[in-house]
């Protein structure tokens, strides 16, 4: 794999910084009694700007900035991760407004919601497991995959256009964790309109502890793949389930490039029946597994409610179920990254170590497959510290 010169400079504008005094940026303007581009239309339909109360909070409304700068070196658009909102991206917008692009940073679908009545407790919507999850409100988070393949389809749409109004030469691609699958899906499918990418910590899907685990005892055994197969399917709900929607059986469909009878094509197959329970919800058998799917609240914990209350714009909880169509898009994502004819794009993942051994292992599949598809790509990790974990 090689360096890519460009997004190496865009690296160093992020560790080593200096912003020129005086430069002015400017931030592009929405008026949505009278939307006349893509832009405006997708701020309006889904941020309702100074409605009150407010729809959106503070820190997560969409951002679009135009450099301040002479030359215009391009069009940056940063795909934000799950949970967090567009103000993840400040440092970075900063640094590459300097540098002369224009930054587009869009609010994810269904994210950077006001909690209002969410954040009182004895309201009869802090009740409703659909619309609130703890002190957050969830309601239009998507729960399939296809939820975020017409937000990225959307996107597309607006770069297009701006493309074509502002007569940008270049575009290129930025994506934290689980904006590293909606990066590289607006890439795949973004017709050669982007030509750089560059992934932080890139999340291109879960696992299941249960079948993690039960992995290591067919190893310690020796077992056959067949019977390891048997083995997770009794011990882990979520991999039977997934397995029973998508063949009616415990039989395993994997793709062509996988050998079923090994442990890789064991560990692709957690992740395809994981998705099928994010995919085919209503199908689930009536019983406890479908109701903790559906009932089930995920938290980021203590420190993002803190990052919350100094700031940071975001949610902290959800719904497990939302959690499994993220996996799912993250998987379709991927599906679409091996089938590619060709990806000319450039590419350059940065990932930190400890980071999880699935969300690494993960990346590491996803930038295989770029450079299976001619993507001039490259890996960068960052070692942990252990003094300062």
């Amino acid at each position: 794999m090689t360096q890519t010169s460009i997004i190496v400079t865009l690296l160093s504008f992020l560790l080593v910084s200096r912003p020129v005094l005086g430069t002015e940026h400017s931030a592009v303007t929405v008026d949505c009694e009278h939307p006349t581009d893509k832009w405006s239309t997708f701020v309006c339909n889904n941020e309702e700007p100074g409605s009150e109360p407010p729809l959106i909070q503070e820190m997560c409304h969409s951002k679009y900035t135009l450099t301040g700068k002479k030359k215009v070196e391009g069009l940056i658009v940063a795909f934000q991760g799950y949970s967090p909102c567009p103000d993840s991206f400040d440092g970075m917008a900063e640094a590459w407004l300097e540098a002369g692009y224009h930054v587009l940073v869009p609010l994810l679908v269904g994210h950077g919601m006001a909690p209002g009545d969410c954040a009182v407790n004895n309201s009869t919507r802090f009740q409703d497991i659909t619309y609130c999850a703890g002190n957050d409100r969830i309601d239009r988070l998507p729960l399939t995959s296809e939820g975020y393949v017409e937000w990225v389809n959307t996107i597309n749409d607006i770069v297009k256009e701006e493309v074509q109004k502002r007569d940008i030469k270049h575009v290129y691609a930025s994506g934290l964790s689980h904006g590293g699958p909606l990066a590289s899906y607006a890439v795949i499918t973004g017709g050669g309109m982007y030509s750089k990418m560059l992934l932080f910590n890139a999340f291109f899907g879960i696992s299941s502890s249960n079948a993690d685990k039960i992995f290591n005892v067919c190893l310690e055994q020796d077992l056959s793949s067949g019977d390891c197969l048997a083995l997770i399917a009794a011990g882990d709900e979520s991999f039977a389930a997934g397995l029973q929607l998508a063949t009616g059986s415990t039989a395993v469909q994997l793709p062509e490039d996988y050998d079923e009878n090994s442990y890789a094509g064991l560990n692709v197959a957690t992740r395809i029946a994981l998705s099928n329970v994010g995919e085919n919800f209503g199908y689930l058998d009536e019983g406890a597994f479908k109701s903790f799917v559906d009932q089930e609240v995920v938290s980021r914990g203590e420190s993002c409610v803190k990052q919350g209350e100094n700031g940071r714009g975001g949610i902290c909880s959800f719904r497990l179920r939302n959690l499994f169509a993220v996996h799912a898009f993250s998987q379709l994502a991927l599906r679409e990254l091996g089938s590619a004819s060709s990806i000319p794009c450039q590419t350059q993942f940065v990932a930190t170590e400890r980071d999880g051994t699935i969300a690494n292992s993960l990346s590491v599949q996803a930038a295989q497959s770029f450079q299976r598809q001619g993507s001039d790509t490259s890996f960068c990790m960052y070692r942990a510290i252990p003094e300062c974990m």
